[in-house]
Protein backbone atom coordinates (compact mmCIF):
# COMPACT_ATOMS: atom_id res chain seq x y z
CA UNK A 1 0.00 0.00 0.00
CA UNK A 2 2.78 2.39 0.96
CA UNK A 3 4.72 1.62 -2.23
CA UNK A 4 1.61 2.16 -4.35
CA UNK A 5 0.85 5.48 -2.64
CA UNK A 6 4.48 6.54 -3.12
CA UNK A 7 4.32 5.73 -6.83
CA UNK A 8 0.96 7.45 -7.39
CA UNK A 9 1.58 10.65 -5.43
CA UNK A 10 5.27 11.53 -5.87
CA UNK A 11 5.96 13.87 -8.87
CA UNK A 12 8.13 12.46 -11.66
CA UNK A 13 10.81 15.15 -11.19
CA UNK A 14 11.18 14.14 -7.53
CA UNK A 15 11.34 10.47 -8.52
CA UNK A 16 14.26 11.32 -10.79
CA UNK A 17 16.13 13.01 -7.94
CA UNK A 18 15.58 9.96 -5.72
CA UNK A 19 16.93 7.65 -8.44
CA UNK A 20 20.05 9.82 -8.73
CA UNK A 21 20.54 9.54 -4.96
CA UNK A 22 20.18 5.77 -5.20
CA UNK A 23 22.64 5.45 -8.07
CA UNK A 24 25.14 7.76 -6.37
CA UNK A 25 26.57 5.19 -3.94
CA UNK A 26 27.17 2.80 -6.83
CA UNK A 27 29.21 5.41 -8.69
CA UNK A 28 31.17 6.55 -5.59
CA UNK A 29 31.93 3.27 -3.90
CA UNK A 30 31.73 0.78 -6.80
CA UNK A 31 29.20 -1.93 -7.27
CA UNK A 32 31.28 -5.02 -6.65
CA UNK A 33 30.18 -5.34 -3.03
CA UNK A 34 26.55 -5.39 -4.13
CA UNK A 35 27.16 -8.49 -6.22
CA UNK A 36 29.45 -10.48 -3.92
CA UNK A 37 28.77 -12.14 -0.59
CA UNK A 38 30.16 -10.48 2.52
CA UNK A 39 31.39 -13.77 3.94
CA UNK A 40 32.32 -17.26 2.81
CA UNK A 41 30.79 -19.42 5.51
CA UNK A 42 29.88 -23.03 4.92
CA UNK A 43 26.36 -23.95 3.81
CA UNK A 44 26.34 -26.97 6.13
CA UNK A 45 28.66 -29.10 8.24
CA UNK A 46 28.42 -32.89 8.23
CA UNK A 47 30.35 -34.43 11.11
CA UNK A 48 32.85 -31.59 10.83
CA UNK A 49 33.11 -31.66 7.03
CA UNK A 50 32.07 -28.36 5.47
CA UNK A 51 29.91 -27.98 2.37
CA UNK A 52 31.11 -24.72 0.84
CA UNK A 53 28.88 -22.17 -0.91
CA UNK A 54 30.85 -22.86 -4.12
CA UNK A 55 30.11 -26.60 -3.95
CA UNK A 56 26.45 -25.91 -3.25
CA UNK A 57 26.10 -23.38 -6.06
CA UNK A 58 27.80 -25.71 -8.53
CA UNK A 59 25.48 -28.58 -7.57
CA UNK A 60 22.45 -26.29 -7.75
CA UNK A 61 23.33 -25.02 -11.23
CA UNK A 62 23.95 -28.58 -12.42
CA UNK A 63 20.55 -29.72 -11.13
CA UNK A 64 18.83 -26.64 -12.60
CA UNK A 65 20.35 -27.37 -16.02
CA UNK A 66 19.20 -30.99 -15.80
CA UNK A 67 15.63 -29.79 -15.24
CA UNK A 68 15.93 -27.37 -18.16
CA UNK A 69 17.01 -30.19 -20.45
CA UNK A 70 14.24 -32.46 -19.14
CA UNK A 71 11.51 -29.88 -19.87
CA UNK A 72 13.05 -28.86 -23.20
CA UNK A 73 11.29 -26.07 -25.09
CA UNK A 74 8.40 -26.06 -22.58
CA UNK A 75 10.71 -24.97 -19.74
CA UNK A 76 9.76 -21.83 -17.83
CA UNK A 77 11.53 -20.55 -14.67
CA UNK A 78 8.15 -20.41 -12.90
CA UNK A 79 7.87 -24.19 -13.13
CA UNK A 80 10.64 -24.59 -10.55
CA UNK A 81 10.17 -23.93 -6.85
CA UNK A 82 13.66 -22.57 -6.15
CA UNK A 83 13.34 -22.94 -2.37
CA UNK A 84 12.34 -26.58 -2.68
CA UNK A 85 15.08 -27.22 -5.27
CA UNK A 86 17.73 -25.71 -3.00
CA UNK A 87 16.56 -27.92 -0.11
CA UNK A 88 16.70 -30.95 -2.40
CA UNK A 89 20.25 -30.12 -3.57
CA UNK A 90 21.42 -29.54 0.01
CA UNK A 91 19.97 -32.89 1.12
CA UNK A 92 21.75 -34.55 -1.81
CA UNK A 93 25.10 -32.96 -0.87
CA UNK A 94 24.66 -34.01 2.76
CA UNK A 95 23.88 -37.59 1.72
CA UNK A 96 26.91 -37.68 -0.58
CA UNK A 97 29.14 -36.35 2.19
CA UNK A 98 27.85 -38.98 4.62
CA UNK A 99 28.52 -41.71 2.06
CA UNK A 100 32.04 -40.39 1.44
CA UNK A 101 32.72 -40.39 5.17
CA UNK A 102 31.45 -43.95 5.52
CA UNK A 103 33.59 -45.09 2.57
CA UNK A 104 36.67 -43.58 4.19
CA UNK A 105 35.81 -44.99 7.61
CA UNK A 106 35.38 -48.53 6.30
CA UNK A 107 38.48 -48.28 4.04
CA UNK A 108 36.82 -49.05 0.74
CA UNK A 109 39.18 -48.69 -2.21
CA UNK A 110 39.32 -49.16 -5.98
CA UNK A 111 42.35 -50.62 -7.73
CA UNK A 112 43.98 -48.83 -10.64
CA UNK A 113 43.07 -51.73 -12.92
CA UNK A 114 39.36 -51.52 -11.99
CA UNK A 115 39.40 -47.74 -12.44
CA UNK A 116 41.03 -47.99 -15.88
CA UNK A 117 38.63 -50.76 -16.97
CA UNK A 118 35.63 -48.66 -15.93
CA UNK A 119 36.81 -45.51 -17.70
CA UNK A 120 37.61 -47.46 -20.87
CA UNK A 121 34.00 -48.69 -20.98
CA UNK A 122 32.51 -45.17 -20.99
CA UNK A 123 31.08 -44.68 -24.52
CA UNK A 124 31.94 -40.98 -24.81
CA UNK A 125 35.65 -41.88 -24.63
CA UNK A 126 35.43 -44.51 -27.37
CA UNK A 127 35.87 -44.47 -31.13
CA UNK A 128 34.26 -47.35 -33.04
CA UNK A 129 33.65 -49.14 -29.75
CA UNK A 130 37.26 -48.87 -28.52
CA UNK A 131 38.74 -46.57 -25.91
CA UNK A 132 40.82 -43.68 -27.30
CA UNK A 133 43.31 -41.87 -25.02
CA UNK A 134 43.18 -38.85 -27.31
CA UNK A 135 39.38 -38.61 -27.25
CA UNK A 136 39.55 -39.08 -23.47
CA UNK A 137 41.97 -36.16 -23.01
CA UNK A 138 40.13 -33.92 -25.48
CA UNK A 139 36.71 -34.59 -23.91
CA UNK A 140 37.98 -33.78 -20.42
CA UNK A 141 39.73 -30.62 -21.63
CA UNK A 142 36.58 -29.39 -23.38
CA UNK A 143 34.69 -29.75 -20.09
CA UNK A 144 37.33 -27.92 -18.06
CA UNK A 145 38.55 -31.05 -16.26
CA UNK A 146 41.95 -32.68 -15.82
CA UNK A 147 42.52 -36.42 -16.09
CA UNK A 148 43.68 -36.53 -12.46
CA UNK A 149 40.55 -34.75 -11.23
CA UNK A 150 38.18 -36.91 -13.27
CA UNK A 151 39.89 -40.13 -12.24
CA UNK A 152 39.74 -39.12 -8.56
CA UNK A 153 36.01 -38.43 -8.91
CA UNK A 154 35.44 -41.77 -10.64
CA UNK A 155 37.45 -43.59 -7.99
CA UNK A 156 35.30 -42.02 -5.28
CA UNK A 157 32.10 -42.88 -7.16
CA UNK A 158 33.16 -46.52 -7.52
CA UNK A 159 34.05 -46.68 -3.82
CA UNK A 160 30.59 -45.39 -2.91
CA UNK A 161 29.05 -47.98 -5.26
CA UNK A 162 30.96 -50.70 -3.42
CA UNK A 163 29.44 -49.54 -0.13
CA UNK A 164 25.93 -49.35 -1.57
CA UNK A 165 26.23 -52.75 -3.26
CA UNK A 166 27.48 -54.38 -0.06
CA UNK A 167 24.46 -53.03 1.83
CA UNK A 168 22.06 -54.22 -0.86
CA UNK A 169 23.71 -57.63 -1.04
CA UNK A 170 23.35 -58.08 2.72
CA UNK A 171 19.58 -57.44 2.69
CA UNK A 172 17.33 -60.39 3.53
CA UNK A 173 13.66 -61.15 4.11
CA UNK A 174 11.94 -63.68 6.34
CA UNK A 175 9.69 -66.32 4.75
CA UNK A 176 6.67 -64.58 6.28
CA UNK A 177 7.65 -61.24 4.68
CA UNK A 178 8.12 -62.88 1.30
CA UNK A 179 4.71 -64.54 1.52
CA UNK A 180 3.05 -61.21 2.35
CA UNK A 181 4.87 -59.42 -0.51
CA UNK A 182 3.89 -62.10 -3.02
CA UNK A 183 0.28 -62.09 -1.80
CA UNK A 184 0.07 -58.31 -2.20
CA UNK A 185 1.65 -58.38 -5.66
CA UNK A 186 -0.77 -61.05 -6.91
CA UNK A 187 -3.83 -59.74 -5.09
CA UNK A 188 -6.90 -58.84 -7.14
CA UNK A 189 -10.14 -57.18 -6.02
CA UNK A 190 -13.52 -56.94 -7.65
CA UNK A 191 -15.71 -53.89 -7.05
CA UNK A 192 -19.00 -52.49 -8.27
CA UNK A 193 -20.12 -48.88 -8.28
CA UNK A 194 -22.77 -46.56 -9.64
CA UNK A 195 -22.76 -42.86 -10.50
CA UNK A 196 -25.63 -40.61 -9.46
CA UNK A 197 -25.89 -37.28 -11.27
CA UNK A 198 -26.85 -34.30 -9.12
CA UNK A 199 -28.13 -32.29 -12.10
CA UNK A 200 -31.69 -33.60 -11.81
CA UNK A 201 -31.91 -32.47 -8.16
CA UNK A 202 -30.61 -28.89 -8.59
CA UNK A 203 -34.05 -27.41 -9.24
CA UNK A 204 -35.28 -28.88 -5.96
CA UNK A 205 -32.53 -27.27 -3.92
CA UNK A 206 -33.61 -24.01 -2.29
CA UNK A 207 -30.78 -21.72 -1.11
CA UNK A 208 -31.54 -18.35 0.53
CA UNK A 209 -29.31 -15.29 0.69
CA UNK A 210 -28.82 -16.03 4.38
CA UNK A 211 -27.56 -19.55 3.53
CA UNK A 212 -25.12 -18.09 1.03
CA UNK A 213 -23.89 -15.50 3.55
CA UNK A 214 -23.40 -18.17 6.21
CA UNK A 215 -21.47 -20.37 3.79
CA UNK A 216 -19.29 -17.44 2.79
CA UNK A 217 -18.46 -16.63 6.41
CA UNK A 218 -17.65 -20.23 7.30
CA UNK A 219 -15.46 -20.71 4.18
CA UNK A 220 -13.91 -17.25 3.98
CA UNK A 221 -10.40 -18.69 3.46
CA UNK A 222 -11.52 -20.12 0.09
CA UNK A 223 -12.25 -16.64 -1.24
CA UNK A 224 -9.00 -14.97 -0.17
CA UNK A 225 -6.74 -13.47 -2.88
CA UNK A 226 -3.00 -13.12 -2.28
CA UNK A 227 -1.56 -9.70 -1.54
CA UNK A 228 -0.09 -7.91 -4.57
CA UNK A 229 2.10 -4.84 -4.93
CA UNK A 230 3.17 -2.68 -7.84
CA UNK A 231 6.76 -1.53 -7.67
CA UNK A 232 9.46 0.16 -9.72
CA UNK A 233 13.14 -0.74 -9.55
CA UNK A 234 16.51 0.00 -11.09
CA UNK A 235 18.69 -2.89 -12.26
CA UNK A 236 22.44 -2.25 -12.38
CA UNK A 237 24.44 -4.69 -14.48
CA UNK A 238 28.08 -4.81 -13.39
CA UNK A 239 29.25 -6.11 -16.78
CA UNK A 240 27.39 -3.42 -18.74
CA UNK A 241 28.67 -0.62 -16.51
CA UNK A 242 32.22 -1.92 -16.83
CA UNK A 243 32.04 -1.74 -20.64
CA UNK A 244 31.80 2.04 -20.40
CA UNK A 245 35.22 2.28 -18.75
CA UNK A 246 38.03 3.03 -21.18
CA UNK A 247 41.76 2.36 -20.83
CA UNK A 248 44.76 3.57 -22.80
CA UNK A 249 47.35 1.25 -24.31
CA UNK A 250 49.85 2.63 -21.81
CA UNK A 251 47.65 1.57 -18.89
CA UNK A 252 47.09 -1.88 -20.40
CA UNK A 253 50.78 -2.24 -21.20
CA UNK A 254 51.60 -1.55 -17.54
CA UNK A 255 49.08 -4.20 -16.49
CA UNK A 256 50.66 -6.59 -19.01
CA UNK A 257 54.11 -6.06 -17.49
CA UNK A 258 52.73 -6.71 -14.00
CA UNK A 259 51.21 -10.02 -15.07
CA UNK A 260 53.72 -11.12 -17.70
CA UNK A 261 54.50 -14.31 -15.79
CA UNK A 262 50.92 -15.52 -16.34
CA UNK A 263 51.31 -15.19 -20.12
CA UNK A 264 54.29 -17.49 -20.36
CA UNK A 265 53.71 -20.68 -22.38
CA UNK A 266 55.59 -23.85 -21.53
CA UNK A 267 57.34 -26.02 -24.08
CA UNK A 268 55.08 -28.13 -26.31
CA UNK A 269 56.01 -31.11 -28.46
CA UNK A 270 54.51 -32.64 -31.58
CA UNK A 271 54.39 -36.43 -31.59
CA UNK A 272 53.18 -39.64 -33.21
CA UNK A 273 52.61 -42.87 -31.34
CA UNK A 274 51.72 -46.52 -31.80
CA UNK A 275 49.69 -48.09 -28.98
CA UNK A 276 49.63 -51.83 -28.32
CA UNK A 277 46.75 -52.05 -25.84
CA UNK A 278 46.75 -54.26 -22.74
CA UNK A 279 43.42 -54.96 -21.03
CA UNK A 280 43.49 -56.05 -17.41
CA UNK A 281 46.42 -57.46 -15.43
CA UNK A 282 47.03 -60.74 -17.22
CA UNK A 283 50.86 -61.25 -17.20
CA UNK A 284 50.68 -63.39 -20.33
CA UNK A 285 48.73 -60.73 -22.26
CA UNK A 286 51.14 -58.08 -20.99
CA UNK A 287 54.18 -60.05 -22.20
CA UNK A 288 52.59 -60.65 -25.61
CA UNK A 289 51.82 -56.94 -26.04
CA UNK A 290 55.33 -55.92 -24.98
CA UNK A 291 56.92 -58.39 -27.42
CA UNK A 292 54.76 -57.02 -30.25
CA UNK A 293 55.75 -53.45 -29.38
CA UNK A 294 59.45 -54.40 -29.33
CA UNK A 295 59.11 -56.05 -32.74
CA UNK A 296 57.51 -52.87 -34.17
CA UNK A 297 60.35 -50.84 -32.65
CA UNK A 298 62.90 -53.06 -34.41
CA UNK A 299 61.09 -52.50 -37.72
CA UNK A 300 61.23 -48.73 -37.18
CA UNK A 301 64.94 -48.80 -36.40
CA UNK A 302 65.41 -50.78 -39.61
CA UNK A 303 63.85 -47.92 -41.57
CA UNK A 304 60.12 -48.78 -41.67
CA UNK A 305 57.64 -45.92 -42.12
CA UNK A 306 56.17 -44.89 -38.75
CA UNK A 307 52.79 -43.72 -40.13
CA UNK A 308 52.23 -46.97 -42.05
CA UNK A 309 53.03 -49.13 -39.02
CA UNK A 310 50.71 -46.96 -36.88
CA UNK A 311 47.86 -47.46 -39.33
CA UNK A 312 48.52 -51.21 -39.37
CA UNK A 313 49.21 -52.01 -35.71
CA UNK A 314 48.10 -49.19 -33.38
CA UNK A 315 45.12 -49.90 -31.10
CA UNK A 316 44.35 -46.21 -30.74
CA UNK A 317 41.57 -45.64 -33.33
CA UNK A 318 41.63 -41.91 -32.71
CA UNK A 319 45.16 -41.53 -34.13
CA UNK A 320 45.92 -44.77 -36.03
CA UNK A 321 44.05 -43.68 -39.16
CA UNK A 322 46.18 -40.48 -39.14
CA UNK A 323 49.46 -42.37 -38.92
CA UNK A 324 49.55 -42.09 -35.12
CA UNK A 325 49.61 -38.27 -35.19
CA UNK A 326 48.81 -36.72 -31.78
CA UNK A 327 49.44 -33.08 -32.69
CA UNK A 328 51.06 -30.64 -30.24
CA UNK A 329 51.17 -31.77 -26.61
CA UNK A 330 51.85 -29.75 -23.47
CA UNK A 331 52.69 -31.00 -20.01
CA UNK A 332 49.67 -32.14 -18.03
CA UNK A 333 47.62 -33.28 -21.03
CA UNK A 334 48.81 -36.91 -21.16
CA UNK A 335 49.39 -39.63 -18.56
CA UNK A 336 52.69 -39.15 -16.73
CA UNK A 337 54.76 -42.10 -18.08
CA UNK A 338 53.90 -41.09 -21.67
CA UNK A 339 54.57 -37.42 -20.98
CA UNK A 340 57.91 -38.08 -19.25
CA UNK A 341 59.10 -40.26 -22.13
CA UNK A 342 58.04 -37.70 -24.77
CA UNK A 343 59.74 -34.74 -23.07
CA UNK A 344 62.93 -36.75 -22.51
CA UNK A 345 63.42 -37.50 -26.23
CA UNK A 346 66.56 -35.48 -27.10
CA UNK A 347 65.87 -34.38 -30.68
CA UNK A 348 63.26 -34.28 -33.42
CA UNK A 349 62.97 -37.56 -35.33
CA UNK A 350 64.06 -39.76 -32.40
CA UNK A 351 61.86 -42.60 -31.16
CA UNK A 352 61.25 -43.80 -27.57
CA UNK A 353 59.67 -46.98 -26.33
CA UNK A 354 58.12 -49.26 -25.55
CA UNK A 355 56.64 -47.06 -22.79
CA UNK A 356 54.19 -48.76 -20.40
CA UNK A 357 51.09 -46.83 -19.29
CA UNK A 358 47.72 -47.95 -17.95
CA UNK A 359 46.54 -48.29 -21.55
CA UNK A 360 49.33 -50.55 -22.81
CA UNK A 361 52.69 -50.12 -24.55
CA UNK A 362 53.48 -46.98 -26.58
CA UNK A 363 56.14 -46.29 -29.17
CA UNK A 364 56.62 -42.51 -29.44
CA UNK A 365 58.20 -40.44 -32.20
CA UNK A 366 59.10 -36.77 -31.65
CA UNK A 367 58.09 -34.64 -34.68
CA UNK A 368 58.59 -31.10 -33.42
CA UNK A 369 59.51 -28.85 -30.48
CA UNK A 370 58.12 -25.43 -29.58
CA UNK A 371 60.31 -23.70 -27.03
CA UNK A 372 58.79 -21.83 -24.06
CA UNK A 373 57.45 -18.41 -25.08
CA UNK A 374 55.40 -15.46 -23.85
CA UNK A 375 52.12 -14.37 -25.43
CA UNK A 376 52.56 -10.90 -27.01
CA UNK A 377 50.65 -7.87 -25.74
CA UNK A 378 48.54 -7.72 -28.92
CA UNK A 379 47.26 -11.24 -28.33
CA UNK A 380 46.06 -10.59 -24.77
CA UNK A 381 45.00 -6.92 -25.05
CA UNK A 382 41.25 -7.69 -24.96
CA UNK A 383 41.74 -9.92 -21.93
CA UNK A 384 43.65 -7.16 -20.12
CA UNK A 385 41.00 -4.57 -21.02
CA UNK A 386 38.21 -6.76 -19.58
CA UNK A 387 40.23 -7.23 -16.38
CA UNK A 388 40.95 -3.49 -16.11
CA UNK A 389 37.27 -2.63 -16.58
CA UNK A 390 36.21 -5.11 -13.94
CA UNK A 391 38.65 -3.74 -11.37
CA UNK A 392 37.79 -0.12 -12.15
CA UNK A 393 34.04 -0.84 -11.97
CA UNK A 394 34.39 -2.67 -8.67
Amino acid sequence: MVIQAFRDNIPKWLTGIILVLIIGPFALWGINSYFSASGDTSVAKVNGTEISPQDFQQAYQSRYQQLQQAFGSSFKPGLIDEKQLRQEVLRQLINETLLDQQVEKQHYSVSDADLVATIQQIPVFQVDGKFSPQVYQATLASNGMTAAGFEQRERQRLSVSQLQNSIQASAFGTPQQLEIDLAVQNEQRQIAYTTVSTKQYLDQAKVSDADIADYYKSHAEQFMTPEKVTLAYVELDEAQLAKGIQASDAQLQALYEQQIASFKQDETREAQHILIAVNGNDPKADATAKAKAEDILRQLKAGADFAKLAEKYSNDPGSAKNGGDLGWIGRGSMVKPFEDALFNIPKVGDIAGPVRTQYGYHIIKLDGIRSPSTKPFSQVRDQLLAEYQKKAGG
